[in-house]
């Protein structure tokens, strides 16, 4: 296989997808890491304390889909940069 044909991203842990004709689908996520006083926090060991200290520190995007409304938080300088893109016939965000 050529590296044309290489998939170098997985789409579950890369992208997300908002949809407001079914909230359902978009999932509450976190890509990326938070800098906290307590430590550094990634998808795996994020917990409730560590989402309230949610401050701009790191390099991150938290997608929360809750009560049908998104709500999306980025570290400060947008490190962890969001791309609005269409793929088929739906815009998406990476």
């Amino acid at each position: 296989m050529d590296s044309k044909n290489k998939n170098y991203f997985d789409i579950d842990k890369e992208f997300f997808f908002i949809d407001s004709n079914n909230l359902d689908s978009v999932k509450t996520r976190f890509y990326g890491y938070s800098i906290q006083d307590t430590g550094i926090y990634e998808e795996d060991n994020l917990d409730e304390q560590a989402i309230a200290g949610l401050d701009g520190c790191g390099c991150y995007i938290y997608v929360k889909a809750d009560n049908n409304e998104i709500t999306i938080q980025q570290d400060f300088n947008g490190a962890y940069g969001m791309y609005l893109y269409r793929w088929g016939g739906v815009f998406c965000f990476k």
